[in-house]
C-alpha cells in the first residue's frame, strides 16, 4: 500500500520526535 505524502510526513515527524526524545534521555 503506497503511503500518501501526508502519511510519509507524519511518519517522519513521529520518528524524528522519538529520536529527539531518545537524545534528550541520554543527556
Amino acid at each position: 500500500m503506497p503511503m500518501t505524502l501526508k502519511g510519509k510526513m507524519d511518519n517522519f515527524k513521529a520518528k524524528k520526535e522519538a529520536y529527539m526524545d531518545l537524545v534528550k534521555a541520554e543527556e
